[in-house]
């Protein structure tokens, strides 16, 4: 049962982009078996609340903790519909899945190859779709371009970041660390190809990261060649791939950006039109800004501003033509419309909590604490960069994924701090 358990556990990356739900599927299984364990709550307080990661899961917890209390105290307030609650799922399960993997000392080697395979298969799937099937922008399995591209990101970041620093055994290091890299560069062509530019600036933050652990592992002439190569590399990919889908998107949305700040009107479907969008969130807030509108009320708002006037007639058509439409492709400015400032403090909470949560142990002695301790802060940062272009807890395949993620890199410091522990107390 154990070896079938970590047979899924290992699996369940390889097909977060390209089955129907793999960013959530089996998380939820494994997470619903990980209750079990937790059958006796000394097992928790042996593994977890003793262990030199006390800090960081009582960080973690609490943060979900307040994410979760908050928002459901907020959604009765409004009489939100029950859909609503679903955000708050993955919040409740995915810890489970933690006590599990430090329960059964599950090590990160082979998750990390899987998760190769997950990147590996984003990019093969985005070519197919794009290039075989016609498609003019890569969804992968999600059905939407935007959270396959930019979880594509995310599962590139993790390639790279792994190849260059975590120590796998001598033996399988430099196939390994090969495989990554490729796999990583198959996570960028799956982005690039799905046409979200709102997750592309995190390329930009993978690349000074690759950079900044290049240059504190190598001499300087050869940090200078490798650099210029994944520069070259990455200039070369944007080059080759469909204008429709790259330039013409990047140019378009300049323009449109710029277009409505100099005229306020909406000019292509993407930058400009989420200004207006923003507009009209900004409106709308500023009627309840403590507990904002909850999700049924801020439906009726926006379209009792749109019906009033004073929005440019593209957004006025969008939300006409998308009875349901009520994002306001902004995390902040989402949250703030559905909760005010109150489930504003909530959002923070969770993201400044799992911040914290592997803040210390970034400069930890053991490569596989600081190597999943780095990959904790990146995902941080590059979901706080996509949640400029889009709510990101508000949406299934980012909010699993990121909860999911979150849980498992921590449990693999546990883990390890555990293994370091015993081993010390053996030697002594």
């Amino acid at each position: 049962m154990v070896k079938f358990l970590y047979g899924l556990f290992i699996l369940s990356p390889a097909f977060i982009l390209v089955i129907p739900h793999g960013h959530s599927l089996l998380p939820a299984v494994l997470s619903m078996v990980g209750l079990a364990f937790m059958s006796k709550p000394r097992i928790a307080k042996e593994l977890i609340f003793n262990s030199p990661c006390a800090s960081s899961w009582t960080l973690l917890l609490l943060s979900y903790s307040i994410f979760v209390l908050i928002g459901i105290l907020v959604g009765i307030w409004h009489g939100n519909h029950l859909g609503y609650y679903e955000m708050f799922v993955p919040f409740f399960v995915a810890p489970f899945l933690g006590f599990m993997i430090v329960k059964l000392r599950w090590s990160p080697n082979w998750w990390f190859l899987s998760l190769g395979f997950g990147s590996l298969f984003s990019g093969v799937l985005a070519t197919y779709q794009v290039f075989l099937d016609n498609i003019d922008r890569a969804y992968g399995a999600i059905g939407n371009p935007i959270p396959f591209g930019n979880i594509a990101v995310v599962l590139a970041s993790i390639c790279f970041v792994v190849a260059l620093v975590f120590p796998f055994p001598s033996h399988v290091s430099k196939s390994a660390r090969v495989f990554l890299i490729i796999s990583g560069f198959g996570g960028v062509l799956a982005s690039l190809l799905s046409g979200s530019k709102g997750g592309w600036p995190s390329l930009l933050v993978l690349f000074l990261t690759v950079i900044y652990l290049l240059y504190h592992r190598m001499t300087p002439k050869v940090w200078c060649r490798i650099s210029s190569f994944l520069l070259f590399a990455l200039i070369a990919l944007f080059s080759l791939l469909p204008e429709k889908v790259v330039f013409d998107r990047l140019s378009d949305g300049i323009r449109g950006g710029w277009h409505w700040i100099q005229t306020g009107k909406v000019s292509e479907g993407s930058v400009s039109m989420r200004f207006e969008i923003w507009r009209l969130s900004k409106d709308i807030i500023s009627e309840r800004p403590v507990l904002g509108h909850g999700s049924v009320g801020s439906q009726n708002r926006f379209r009792d501003l749109i019906n009033s006037g004073g929005y440019d007639a593209a957004l006025v058509s969008l939300i006409e033509n998308n009875p349901k439409f009520t994002t306001s492709d902004n995390e902040i400015l989402n949250t703030l419309r559905l909760s005010g400032f109150v489930g504003l403090v909530a959002l923070l909470a969770v993201y400044f909590g799992t911040w914290l949560t592997f803040w210390q142990w970034k400069n930890h002695a053991d490569l596989v604490v600081r190597t999943c301790s780095l990959l904790g802060l990146l995902i941080v940062i590059q979901y706080l960069e996509f949640g400029i272009s889009v709510s990101v807890l508000g949406t299934s395949a980012f909010r699993s994924s990121f909860v999911v993620f979150s849980v498992i890199l921590i449990s693999f410091i546990t883990v390890r701090l555990n293994y370091l522990n015993m081993k010390n107390s053996c030697l002594s």
